[in-house]
């Protein structure tokens, strides 16, 4: 779907199917479903943007409580944000206060983060 707000032509989100509270969250069947849409989605977007970053806020805070996942479902759908034109964002160099990890791709960050975790 296109994303809502001025964030930018062309920005799009990617939603799981499942409510789940991120995206390492996906079974085996639906991370390899999400990886092969991811794909279709930044080469459709590559001839008119140029590359792509691909994101997700993953497990944050409000969501990963029991009790509150237990009244706040919203919180349960996990999503990427797909932003266009960009090929590289060192989130890192812009947010020095937070602690930034970033891996290789989406398969090498899940092994690091185990559903649950």
């Amino acid at each position: 779907m296109l994303g809502l707000g001025p964030i930018g032509e062309g920005y799009s989100l990617i939603a799981a199917r499942e409510h789940v509270p991120s995206m390492f969250d996906l079974d085996s069947g639906s991370r390899e479903e999400l990886e092969t849409f991811t794909k279709l989605v930044r080469a459709t977007l590559r001839p008119h943007y140029s590359s792509s970053v691909v994101t997700e806020h993953g497990r944050v805070a409000p969501c990963v409580s029991r009790i509150l996942r237990a009244h706040e479902p919203h919180c349960l759908h996990a999503h990427r944000l797909v932003f266009p034109g960009i090929g590289v964002f060192d989130l890192a160099h812009h947010t020095p206060w937070l602690k930034v990890s970033s891996f290789s791709g989406y398969r090498v960050a899940a092994r690091a983060y185990p559903s649950g975790q």
